[in-house]
């Protein structure tokens, strides 16, 4: 409203003979530290002077310059108007700050000329009352809860750090870890083996469950198989007594077959299940040996 009122007021008061006439008002009366406050400038000129309106680089102290707005030239028969609304903050503690910008334009002998509005003020509003340097801080010391925050850079390179470590490491010594690993699992497989194969062999000899024995002969086939890579699980007993060339080991396949197939248990039934117990053993042995055999060449 203030704005309104002072365009209209300067057109009135704006005659014949008059050149330019400035104004510039705050939209405010009072102003706080650090808060924005807008100020307008206005200029009623004749329609062939061209005007310039101070900008960001002019000294606006007591007041610091935020942004402005320029609003286009408007005629109206010999008289133009031109204004600008400027957003400023003061940090200043005087208790009335005044203002007075100018506005620039070329005369016909190529001078710059400026004509200032006169200077308007605001009142400081008081926040803290007397003297603020003899006030006495109230220290706030209670712990405040901040929330963490993940360094990602950090964790990016440390993942690219350890990439550059371990490729050389994988290029050097990858074969030797792969072969280590499956050897590893060679052992810890034949190690379950025995567990099962002697815990079903004890319950074989102190019950006699046909279930527990072909459970045994399938469990101790299987195991064959992982060892050698051979497809013993799907062997007639006479086809893997002829593989492995051993005669015991056939004695004792066709006494478990009889007792599976025929439901008539031996008295011997510890020592065919020992038997196969030992083959089991004989083959790791010889598949372990050859694997490190590989590994001497290799290396």
């Amino acid at each position: 409203m203030r704005y309104i009122l002072a365009i209209l007021l300067y057109g009135f008061a704006f005659g014949a003979n008059a050149q330019i006439q400035i104004s510039g008002i705050f939209l405010q009366d009072s102003i706080e530290i650090g808060l924005p406050i807008r100020y307008v400038l206005t200029a009623k000129h004749a329609p062939e002077l061209q005007l310039t309106f101070p900008d960001s680089s002019y000294n606006f102290a007591p007041f610091t310059f935020l942004r402005k707005d320029y609003f286009p030239t408007r005629t109206a028969g010999k008289v133009s108007v031109d204004s600008v609304v400027y957003e400023l903050q003061t940090y200043d503690l005087k208790l009335v700050q005044r203002l007075s910008l100018p506005v620039f334009w070329q005369t016909e002998a190529d001078t710059l000329k400026e004509q200032r509005a006169q200077a308007d003020s605001v009142f400081l509003k008081e926040l803290v009352k007397g003297d603020a340097t003899k006030q006495k801080l109230r220290a706030n010391v209670s712990l405040q809860p901040i929330e963490k925050e993940f360094n990602y850079p950090y964790l990016f390179a440390g993942i690219l750090l350890l990439i550059l470590l371990l490729v050389p490491i994988w290029w050097i010594f990858g074969g030797q870890i792969i072969r280590t690993y499956r050897l590893f699992q060679f052992r810890t497989r034949h190690a379950i083996f025995l567990q099962d194969f002697g815990r079903l062999s004890n319950r074989i000899v102190s019950r006699k469950a046909l279930a527990d024995i072909e459970r045994a002969l399938a469990v101790w086939k299987k195991h064959l198989e992982q060892i050698e890579n051979k497809p013993y699980t799907s062997y007639t007993s006479k086809e893997i007594s002829q593989l492995l060339r051993n005669n015991a080991l056939l004695e004792s396949l066709k006494t478990i077959d009889k007792a599976v197939y025929g439901q008539d248990v031996s008295d011997t039934i510890e020592q065919d299940l020992t038997v196969l117990r030992n083959i089991s053993i004989e083959r790791y042995e010889l598949k372990q040996e050859q694997m490190r055999y590989v590994d001497k060449v290799v290396e």
